[in-house]
């Protein structure tokens, strides 16, 4: 039976000595704090509509990078393109990225505006979790 996950929590415990899926995409991909926090905005919207089951493989992977990749070409002028999100992820394929990309702009009802206080409470949850980070 699927269990409801609060997706907000996960990405704010990562540090350079997780193992965290999340934590290797971040590294590989390279993306900047504000990117990162835009994504937690994203995340914390969607929690309410996210289910994970116990048996799923990759979801929270999956829920991460679709967050990560709509905050990655919403926030920066020069969007990473989604071939680089494959070498980045490592276990999932262009299509894959492609379909995670466009279920999660479903998730959010294609809304990815975000406001300042928004952002402004994500950042204060990953220093208060993290406070080695600097943003």
């Amino acid at each position: 039976m699927p269990t409801s996950t609060n997706l907000a929590e996960s990405p704010t415990h990562l540090t350079e000595n997780s193992s965290d899926g999340e934590y290797q995409i971040i590294r590989r991909a390279g993306v900047s704090m504000p990117t990162i926090v835009l994504a937690i905005v994203y995340l914390k919207r969607a929690s309410h509509d996210i289910l994970i089951g116990d048996h799923a493989k990759f979801v929270a992977e999956r829920v991460f990078l679709g967050a990560l990749v709509l905050s990655a070409k919403y926030s920066t002028e020069s969007a990473i393109p989604n071939n680089h999100w494959v070498s980045a992820a490592e276990v999932f394929s262009l299509q894959d990225i492609n379909n995670i990309q466009e279920q999660f702009l479903v998730v959010l009802n294609w809304d990815l505006s975000h406001t300042e206080s928004d952002l402004l409470k994500a950042a204060l949850d990953v220093y208060a979790a993290t406070p080695s980070i600097t943003f």
